[in-house]
């Protein structure tokens, strides 16, 4: 009988050992012989991009608020056998739809319940106020091709004021161009008579506060 102890196979690599760990169970990037232990590696967040700044969710509130009635009442009127032509016909629909654009530029027509400031003369500047949901109108008295430039200029910092001109039947005759964005409004027209004019003054997003108006002419009143 040899005197040579018995050999001692190592731990886990014996193959009918069921409690041994196959050299395939060693974690992916780690040397199966190494006896080092595993350190995961940090996560590392993917670098963020430039914020952009987005445009003003006043406007987006009030598009919402004119598009949820338009879908309302068109279903209103599916439902009721109409069409989308008797939807615009009706109105109080149109009294709404105006209103909700009042609140963005001068409406079609000089709206009911403005608060009438009185007569305005060229080159002499005025005050005026607006508590929330109004408007303003001042009266200017024209010539028939007189050119008038039209300044509104806003003095409170959440006030951001649009412009309009009307004759005399209240009948919209300009506005400017672009939609209000800042604290200061300016419209040119041209007066096609010799007539009592009016013009607005109001709040986009029903903004309000105080404000100075500006009526510039060519030609001396």
């Amino acid at each position: 009988m040899s005197d040579q102890p018995p050999v001692t196979p190592p731990i886990g690599n014996d193959p009918d050992d069921i409690f041994s760990t196959p050299p395939s169970a060693a974690p992916q990037g780690t040397p199966s012989s190494s006896n080092q232990p595993y350190v995961v590696p940090p996560y590392i967040p993917p670098p963020m991009g430039p914020q952009k700044k987005g445009p003003n969710r006043l406007l987006y509130i009030i598009i919402g608020l004119i598009l949820g009635v338009f879908c309302i009442c068109g279903a209103c009127a599916l439902v009721a056998g109409g069409s989308v032509a008797a939807m615009f016909g009706n109105p109080t629909f149109q009294a709404v739809f105006t209103t909700g654009m009042s609140m963005i530029q001068a409406p079609d027509r000089v709206p009911a319940g403005v608060q009438k400031q009185g007569a305005i003369s060229a080159n002499s500047p005025a005050n005026g106020s607006l508590k929330v949901g109004t408007m303003d109108t001042w009266t200017y008295s024209g010539k028939s091709g007189e050119q008038l430039t039209i300044n509104v200029q806003s003095n409170s910092n959440s006030f951001i004021p649009f412009l309009g001109i009307y004759d005399s039947s209240g009948r919209l005759l300009s506005r400017p161009d672009s939609s209000s964005s800042g604290r200061s409004e300016t419209l040119s027209y041209t007066l096609p008579n010799t007539a009592d004019y009016t013009i607005l003054v109001g709040g986009f997003g029903a903004t309000f506060g105080n404000y100075s108006l500006t009526v510039s002419s060519n030609s001396s009143q």
